[in-house]
This record gives C-alpha cells, structure tokens and sequence, in this order.
C-alpha cells in the first residue's frame, strides 16, 4: 500500500500505522462492488465497580465505518469512559481518523447502565453524521454531530466503506520511540454487550453479524495490553455479541 502524503499538523498521523490489532469486537466486509454508507449499533454502558478501578484506566466503545482508496481511514462514534478521582468521567466522541476526535456532543444524562444507540451515516467520501441516542434519558432526544475529514480531504483520498465495524479498545495511543503505547490502559469493564448492529451498503442492501464468517472478530492479546473474549453466536441474522474483559496485561506498553 502507498504511504501518505506527508503533513505538518501535528494533531494526526497516518492511519495505516494505527495498530488495529489492539481492537476486540466484529467487523463485517461490504459485498463486492458496494460500499458501507451507514451502521448503527446499541450497547449498554457498563458500570466498572470501585474494588476494579484504577485511576486513568480508559475504554472506548464504538461503531464504525472503514477502508479508503489508498490511505486506510475509520470514521467512528462511540463513548469513552475513564475511571477518574471521584468516579467514572463518560463523554460521547466522533472520531474520522487520523483527524483529532470531536468530543462536542453533550448527553448530560449519560451514565452506567444506560443503553446507547449510535448511526453513522456517510454524506459523501469526507463527510458523515452521526446520531446518539440515550434510551436511558427519559427525554429522548436525540444528539447529532457532523464530521470532516480534513486529512483526507487535503489529500483527495475518499471514504470507501470496505468495512462495518463495533468495538471496544483502549481510547488513545501515541507512538514513542517506533512502539505503541496506550496512554490510559483498558479499564476493567467486566463485559460489554453490543445489539441492533446492522450496515447499509450504497445499493441498499442490509449487512448483519453473520457476514463475518467467524473471520472479523477481533480479540486484544493479554500479552500486549490485555485478554478478551468475543461471544458473537451463529447463524443468520445475527445483530448481537458480547466482548468480556478477562485480564490485564503486566505493561501497557506494545512491542
């Protein structure tokens, strides 16, 4: 694969040096000759009990969309949640990659125990919407946010839809020294369980779980960073998966 043009912002790097293997969830490939234009998913916020937390602990869990012409790129929406002093800090994130995340929307009733439901949808190569919705507010409104990808707008390289995606991984990574780290390592979160997962592709045709074949899921590696278990079941029509926490790593760092 070409590398990428060079950029001098500081704020991203190049995306197909992200390490992807340090996602646990499912990814489903679009059919040939189509290309993802929407995913949507729901997962319910998992409360991370106070005899587990380690302050600076983080998770992120989200949906996405994945794969460019030539430069890899990943729009995704989901929440972080941090274990801080007094508790747990959750705040909602947009994310076109290797753009810097847009932590703009606010859902002040957002909490452990809530179920969020997240869609992405593709405007054009560099741009999406994205709909949060907390079924746990009794409000019921809905939080929208639109994103650019600057990035890849700078160097003509659109948005292809290759893959649909519903993760869990550490939220932030910097490189150092030619290695990856996780800035805050995996909090504990026990098990998360993502439902409603659904793709639509260009041509209108709906993608589910059992596209995978087994073949998209992904687990994080206890000898990197820590252990996971990903249940996704059988069959057709599969929307649903469960991702378990089973273990930290001695170090957070990579090799």
């Amino acid at each position: 694969m070409p590398s990428p043009k060079p950029t001098d912002d500081p704020l991203v790097f190049p995306f197909d040096e992200f390490p992807r293997e340090y996602h646990a969830g499912v990814s489903v490939l679009s059919h040939v000759g189509q290309h993802i234009v929407e995913v949507t998913g729901r997962f319910r916020l998992p409360d991370i009990p106070p005899n587990v937390r380690t302050v600076g602990d983080q998770t992120a869990f989200w949906v996405g969309i994945s794969g460019g012409s030539v430069v890899s790129q990943l729009v995704q929406a989901g929440v972080d949640v941090r274990v801080v002093e007094d508790g747990l800090h959750i705040r909602p994130f947009m994310e076109w990659i290797p753009d810097p995340p847009d932590y703009s929307p606010v859902m002040p009733a957002l909490a452990p125990g809530h179920v969020i439901e997240i869609t992405i949808r593709l405007q054009d190569s560099w741009h999406a919407t994205v709909t949060f919705r907390d079924l746990g507010d009794p409000s019921g409104t809905p939080y929208e946010v639109t994103g650019f990808s600057r990035f890849n707008w700078r160097l003509q390289q659109p948005m292809m839809g290759v893959y649909a995606e519903w993760m869990v991984e550490p939220a932030i990574f910097v490189k150092d020294s030619e290695r990856y780290r996780s800035i805050h390592p995996l909090a504990n979160f026990g098990e998360v369980v993502f439902t409603h997962c659904s793709a639509t592709t260009n041509k209108g045709n709906k993608l589910d779980l059992s596209e995978s074949n087994g073949r998209g899921i992904r687990n994080l590696d206890k000898s990197k960073i820590a252990d996971t278990e990903v249940d996704i079941g059988s069959g057709q029509g599969i929307s649903g998966f469960t991702v378990r926490h089973k273990g930290h790593a001695k170090s957070s760092e990579y090799n």
